[in-house]
């Protein structure tokens, strides 16, 4: 069974984007559960995922599953109409896909988003969702790389505080994403564009005082010129293949 918050992702993201007979991919799939969800709305999902599958909710979907990291040609010579990663990039080059970065995380991360692109059609597009390193915000992880992270760690692991400079920050920001495009794209036929992230989060979607605040901050850091700013705690990137 698909939890709540990515069947919302996918109803919210994904779905409305795709047209009859589209193929798509899940990079970084989790337990695998949103490949059986979208295998009964009778789309023709793949999904790859190199840790956490879980055999129990993929039954009837495996032969679409990979238990493996994200390169080229993953799936044969069958190639996508759209790919998404959804808070993903930021563990890719990091210890056991954690929050601790390895010394050679922007190879594994140009080589992460490169892989991508091989598998796209030419005008396919990817969706990448990550947490934003230049703001104090992240409401997807803790960070335990700080004292104030450890801290807050003890009363909740829904959100953490970012510290942008520090070193260990694992979390990418809008221009290491762009420098890895910009790189890639000397090669390869791509544009991309920061997208509007502001429904994204499960917390707007609740009938709660609380829910609406964030929903009208997420709506204001959402606006073109500070999608990519220090005010906005979640960046979301399409990439189409021209």
């Amino acid at each position: 069974m698909i939890n709540r918050k990515n069947k919302l992702r996918l109803d919210d993201i994904i779905i409305h984007r795709l047209k009859k007979n589209d193929k798509v991919l899940s990079c970084g799939v989790g337990d695998g559960s949103e490949i059986k969800y979208l295998r009964e709305k009778n789309i023709k999902a793949y999904g790859v995922d190199p840790s956490r599958i879980d055999d129990s909710k993929i039954k009837g979907v495996t032969k679409y599953i990979k238990k493996a990291e994200i390169k080229p040609k993953i799936f044969g010579n069958l190639k996508f109409d759209l790919i998404y990663a959804f808070e993903v990039l930021e563990h890719v080059g990091c210890r056991n896909y954690g929050t601790i970065l390895e010394k050679n995380f922007n190879q594994k991360r140009k080589y992460f988003v490169n892989s991508i692109i091989s598998n796209l059609k030419k005008g396919g597009i990817c969706i990448i969702t990550t947490g934003n390193k230049n703001c104090i915000l992240d409401p997807g992880h803790s960070h335990a790389y700080n004292n104030l992270g450890k801290f807050l760690k003890l009363f909740t692991s829904k959100f953490g505080i970012s510290i942008p400079f520090d070193k260990k920050n694992f979390l990418p920001n809008a221009n290491q994403i762009i420098k890895i495009l910009d790189s890639i794209g000397e090669k390869k036929k791509i544009s991309y564009k920061f997208i509007d992230m502001s429904n994204y989060p499960e917390i707007v979607k609740k009938k709660k005082f609380i829910s609406k605040i964030v929903k009208y901050m997420l709506k204001f850091s959402n606006v073109y010129l500070f999608r990519k700013s220090f005010m906005n705690p979640i960046l979301g990137i399409e990439i189409k293949l021209r």
